[in-house]
């Protein structure tokens, strides 16, 4: 999330709240992480239940 934030400057709080929420949904549910072998969190979380 500190990236998000390191890398915009929000010109009010519902912008900031919707870039930041795109960002959440990218991480999770879009990007494959390494340490999760190339799965997303989400994949892996439906996977270990």
């Amino acid at each position: 999330m500190n990236e998000c934030l390191n890398r915009h400057w929000f010109r009010s709080l519902d912008e900031a709240i919707n870039i930041v929420d795109a960002s959440g949904y990218q991480y999770n549910h879009v990007r494959p992480h390494r340490s999760l072998n190339y799965l997303t969190p989400v994949v892996f979380a439906e996977q270990a239940a």
